[in-house]
């Protein structure tokens, strides 16, 4: 997710993101894709090109928003 939020982050808007990222850091609530979640997001990622063609847009373009609901999904995170 901080990836992502990076990568398309302005000049101005880098600030929030920084506070952000420390924030999670703090609350130690970063999830990390595990190797289970890798198997289950191409998993994902096979039925979806299957039911809705969608290789005619490219799998990159949908693989970490997949691998983001997968590692978030069923997750318990720390209290």
């Amino acid at each position: 997710m901080l990836e992502e939020l990076y990568a398309g982050v302005s000049r101005q808007g880098r600030r929030i993101i920084d506070r952000l990222e420390r924030d999670f850091e703090r609350a130690q609530r970063i999830l990390v894709p595990n190797f289970s979640d890798w198997i289950e997001t191409g998993q994902v990622l096979a039925r979806l090109a299957a039911e809705y063609g969608y290789e005619q847009i490219g799998k990159g373009r949908l693989t970490n928003d997949a691998l983001i609901a997968v590692s978030a999904g069923g997750k318990e995170l720390p209290s």
